[in-house]
């Protein structure tokens, strides 16, 4: 499982006219938004992974898949791609 309070979380991706995160109340609402998207992206990783491979793997093997899916995952939160957080943090910014 990755331990998405040391993963990198500068705004990414932000819903056109969403301001990016500036006070300390804005941050602390853009690393929720973000810790979320590292959950979700976490499950659908090992979810996607896990049916590919068929059968779970065991041992030593599935230690290194388990080593490589974090990695995966990690990447693909940082990169931004998802775009979850920040659809999550304009919603809510707009709801305070």
């Amino acid at each position: 499982m990755i331990d998405i309070s040391s993963t990198p979380r500068p705004a990414g991706a932000l819903p056109a006219g969403t301001p990016a995160p500036k006070t300390a109340q804005e941050r602390a609402l853009w690393d929720q938004a973000a810790g979320l998207e590292a959950v979700f992206a976490q499950h659908l990783v090992r979810e996607m992974l896990d049916s590919a491979r068929g059968e779970s793997e065991s041992g030593a093997n599935g230690a290194y898949q388990q080593m490589a899916d974090e990695q995966l995952t990690k990447s693909f939160v940082e990169s931004g791609s998802l775009g979850l957080a920040g659809a999550v943090y304009a919603q809510l910014r707009r709801s305070q």
